[in-house]
């Protein structure tokens, strides 16, 4: 017997004979009797007499569920939320069951399939409460699937000789692809847009005739498409003079290309990035279970693979990327366009100019999203665009507490934690906000801003990557950070004063707006629309997730053509080897600072340092 039951049992052999209770059918409304009792047990510990606690009205605690909102606070829902008990891990845990049902195979809790999930195992620590489920009608496939007609199976030979299984999309004018996991995307004919980039065939096309390319870094892209964050739709540009000629498969089959506008292969993608949830859900993160879970069922093959399927219908906790209008307005006005074809001249398209874009606005605004859709927009004009990160709290390609510099030439298609890389330069500061010591935060912006302009903007090797893009000077675009009041707001205007930059992107409201810089013209945006996403993952769970896959990635730098990313979640962090330093490999000196942000002296830098780097 506990001390707390032995001392529940004393008060109740003192205490006089209590009224009897009242009928097990009129319960508080939402709550279970097994939910009273559990509350009756934990009240026994408290001072107050039995009486008392037996007149107190209904728990705090179960009015605020009652008043919580659901699963309709951003999309309908036809009947109400009805709270049910489930009982894991030998102790009870209330969950939402929402208004929606799971699709076959799930469980209405943790959304992962239950023959991935593993055996059980017990934990005593308290697990996070699970957020419901919710149905945005829009997260599906504007696509007329029809297998074997423009959704072909078929098998496809990588850089290493192995045959993979793959699937080949033909899609119309106005037709849209969303597929949930990871995939690899390999144009074969047409234009295809995701996330701002377009994506080109390497492989010229002849007359009458396309022939699949093998899967390789140069002509395919890895796209990730997890459920913690929005889907990208995936579309096919208009041609504008349509060609009459048939795809040639590596089985032999021929495909009339005539009605439709593009044609991608999609194969599976394996990173070990699936791995990652297992971490998370060990860590207390019940939410990321599913992540990249697929759906499993009687559907055709060709509506997806080992790593990824093609999402035909809107499932539960799957949230769409809808970009707002004016971010497509804004981007086809600022971006300079780029050659329509590769037999255009290309020494008739204009010298390129300075192009420094710097996007700025609140937090949950929408700044990272836009900011990665310029960047992909400027590779299809540019051979390689430069990346200045300044918000600490979720940066891009680092985890939280950096400042970097990154180069990219290819497109980026997936959220922040699945491309974690080298940047090519970068300045920690251990925070996750400027606030902990501002002039550190402009001496790094400055550093970086400085090695743009003397080592990326007019790079020494301009040899031409083809397509007529150019290469003779690099654009720039700058993220900042969401805190853009007070303190904020003066950072904020010295970071462009320092930057100068030629355009600035501005999700502020007009009465809000910032001070104009002069030369550039603001264009001001509207923010990006809610997403119920917002209310399961925090972003202190989205940094959670990069520090997770920045300690398990095999990083390669930005600054060359990457090869595919991998992670590796086999073997836990202690198992791996640490990095081995000495101060003479530190030219710059250590800079260490607290909790609180407060620089250690250099008295005491060895005992700071001592066994505290790994």
């Amino acid at each position: 017997m506990s001390a707390v039951a032995a001392r529940r049992a004393a008060r109740l052999a003192a205490a006089p004979a209590a009224p009897p209770p009242p009928p097990p059918s009129a319960p508080h409304a939402g709550v279970s009797p097994d939910d009273e009792e559990a509350d009756s047990h934990s009240d026994a510990g408290s001072n107050a007499s039995s009486s008392s606690a037996e007149q107190a009205p209904q728990p705090k605690r179960k009015q605020q569920q009652q008043k919580s909102k659901g699963p309709t606070r951003y999309f309908a829902a036809s009947e109400p939320e009805v709270p049910r008990t489930r009982e894991e891990d030998g102790e009870g845990m209330e969950v939402d069951a929402g208004a929606v049902s799971p699709p076959e195979g799930l469980d209405a809790v943790s959304d992962i399939e239950p023959d991935a999930a593993g055996p059980a195992t017990p934990v005593r620590a308290r697990r996070r409460r699970e957020k419901s489920a919710f149905i945005d009608p829009l997260c599906t496939s504007a696509f007329h699937f029809l297998d074997g007609v423009n959704a072909v199976r078929t098998t496809v030979v990588d850089e290493g000789g192995v045959q993979r299984d793959a699937v080949v999309y033909a899609l119309q004018v106005g037709e849209t692809l969303v597929f949930r996991g990871a995939c690899t995307l390999t144009p074969v004919y047409g234009h295809v847009k995701v996330l701002g980039a377009t994506l080109a065939p390497t492989m010229p096309t002849e007359e009458d005739t396309v022939t699949v390319p093998p899967l390789s870094p140069s002509a395919s892209h890895p796209l990730f498409a997890p459920s913690s964050h929005p889907l990208p739709p995936i579309f096919g540009a208009p041609l504008s003079t349509p060609a009459s000629c048939s795809l040639l498969l590596p089985s032999g089959e021929t495909l009339d290309l005539t009605p439709y506008c593009a044609v991608v292969l999609v194969s599976d993608l394996v990173t070990g990035i699936e791995g990652i949830e297992r971490v998370l859900v060990a860590g207390g993160m019940g939410q990321g279970s599913g992540m990249f879970a697929r759906k499993k069922g009687k559907a055709p093959a060709a509506q997806g693979g080992a790593t990824w399927s093609l999402v035909l219908e809107p499932e539960p906790s799957l949230a769409g990327l809808r970009p707002p209008d004016p971010w497509l307005a804004a981007l086809a006005a600022a971006v300079p366009p780029g050659p329509a074809s590769d037999d255009d001249d290309h020494d008739a398209l204009p010298v390129a100019e300075r192009f420094v874009a710097l996007v700025e606005g609140p937090k949950r605004a929408g700044k990272s999203t836009f900011a990665k859709v310029l960047l992909n927009s400027l590779l299809t004009r540019y051979g390689a665009v430069a990346y200045l990160d300044t918000d600490l709290g979720q940066p891009e390609f680092t985890p939280s507490g950096f400042l970097s510099l990154n180069l990219l030439r290819q497109p980026i298609l997936g959220p922040s934690f699945t491309h974690i890389s080298l940047p090519l330069a970068s300045r920690f500061l251990g925070s996750t906000s400027p606030a902990s010591d501002p002039t550190a935060y402009l001496e790094a912006a400055q550093a970086l801003i400085e090695a743009y302009a003397l080592e990326v903007e007019y790079p020494l090797d301009s040899a031409s990557p083809g397509g007529g893009k150019v290469v003779e000077r690099v654009p720039l675009v700058i993220n900042t950070q969401g805190w853009v009041k007070g303190l904020g707001a003066d950072l904020l205007d010295k970071l462009k004063a320092i930057a100068r930059p030629t355009h600035v992107f501005s999700f502020s409201q007009p009465d809000d707006a910032p001070a104009p810089v002069l030369g550039a013209p603001t264009i001001l945006l509207p923010p990006a629309p809610p997403s119920p996403l917002e209310g399961k993952w925090s972003a202190a769970d989205y940094r959670v997730l990069s520090l997770v896959s920045y300690f398990h990635a095999h990083l390669a730098s930005t600054s060359t053509t990457p090869a595919p990313p991998s992670w590796d979640f086999t073997r836990p962090l202690l198992a791996q080897e640490p990095f081995a330093l000495t101060l003479a490999d530190l030219p710059g000196g250590v800079r260490l600072a607290s909790a609180a942000g407060e620089s250690i002296s250099h008295s005491h830098l060895l005992h700071a340092l001592n066994t505290a780097l790994r």
